[in-house]
């Protein structure tokens, strides 16, 4: 259920193996980043950056209602996400406009996080990115995992948990670029089309067999 496909691979010895979990919409990232997670990788989200960012007040979020408005806010003062997600998913230039104010702040953060892991005498971190390849992040990884997921799957996951429509599920993998495209940079694909029990055996495999070569 993985395939290696390693252009930047480099051979064993390092100090810290960081790696870069990407994949389109769907496709089960968080799962694979859980799974790492538990098994002895630190792992960072750059959705829950993202959220942290979106704080109420926070520079972001002010920066974010000056070009978006205050229709995309709760009564709360919180940014719907979802209201925010609809308007970027349907027009290239909000998507464009968001994520120049997003792309800085999270890669920012990302760097921190890498250079405290190594401070701290972490071995393995591994980051979730969904857009690594597309704005150009290669560099601050040693590795690019890949998770894919057959259409089936992707289209049932978004419509059961995310309660997406078809029209915004399709809208949303149109902006994303192509599995071939992502592929071209990635050193290992998995295929998470199968079971959890399936996607927990492989993930393991990986761990035990590509993680630990190249950090011994």
């Amino acid at each position: 259920m993985y395939a290696l496909n390693s252009p930047f691979i480099k051979q064993g010895g390092y100090s810290m193996l960081v790696i870069g979990l990407t994949g389109g919409l769907g496709t089960g990232k968080s799962e694979v980043l859980k799974i790492l997670g538990n098994l002895g990788a630190y792992t960072v989200d750059t959705d829950e950056i993202a959220h942290q960012l979106y704080e109420p007040y926070s520079s972001v979020w002010e920066t974010i209602v000056s070009q978006f408005g205050k229709g995309i806010l709760c009564a709360d003062g919180k940014i719907d996400r979802f209201t925010l997600g609809k308007l970027i998913f349907s027009d290239t230039t909000s998507r464009e406009m968001l994520n120049r104010i997003m792309h800085p702040q999270i890669y920012k953060a990302c760097k921190r996080e890498i250079c405290q892991s190594k401070k701290r005498g972490i071995e393995v971190i591994v980051l979730e990115v969904p857009l690594l390849v597309e704005v150009g992040w290669v560099d601050i990884v040693d590795e690019i995992w890949l998770a894919n997921s057959s259409y089936k799957q992707v289209m049932f996951r978004l419509q059961t948990h995310r309660k997406l429509s078809k029209e915004d599920i399709h809208g949303r993998i149109n902006s994303q670029i192509s599995f071939e495209d992502r592929r071209k940079y990635a050193n290992v694909v998995i295929n998470n089309s199968g079971t959890l029990e399936q996607l927990h055996d492989v993930v393991g495999d990986l761990w035990k067999t590509r993680v630990k070569g190249l950090t011994s």
